[in-house]
């Protein structure tokens, strides 16, 4: 897709989203759940 934003992605069926790709879509609002690759890191450190 050329541009990653909330209504693009209401098409796919998931309950969260998983970014590894790009740091700025964690200021974004989406619909569901987002977490990015370094939120995952901080959840395997506790």
């Amino acid at each position: 897709m050329d541009e990653i934003n909330d209504a693009n992605l209401q098409g796919i069926k998931a309950d969260a989203y998983v970014n590894t790709a790009c740091p700025r879509l964690a200021d974004d609002a989406f619909s569901k759940p987002f977490v990015n690759a370094n939120d995952i890191d901080i959840l395997l450190e506790e």
